[in-house]
């Protein structure tokens, strides 16, 4: 009778760690995944600045004139 009682606590623990285990690796895989679509999103944010077409800075009016053209709905 102890033997059944401790091979089925055996099969049970074995069983809620490797459930415990596969749940660990599935939110690993889950942050991984929305890590690289943060490092992604933040590549083409960059690129985008990096590549921005700007007025010369010291000309206050081709600046204003950007930023207006840049937003038409604001002010």
């Amino acid at each position: 009778m102890i033997d059944l009682l401790s091979t089925l606590l055996a099969l049970l623990l074995g069983g809620a760690g490797i459930w415990f285990a596969a749940r660990r690796s599935g939110a690993k895989a889950a942050r991984e995944k929305v890590a690289a679509e943060a490092e992604a999103s933040q590549r083409k944010t960059r690129e985008r600045i990096e590549n921005a077409d700007l007025p010369p800075l010291d000309d206050a009016g081709a600046m204003r004139e950007w930023l207006r053209s840049r937003s038409p709905g604001k002010r």
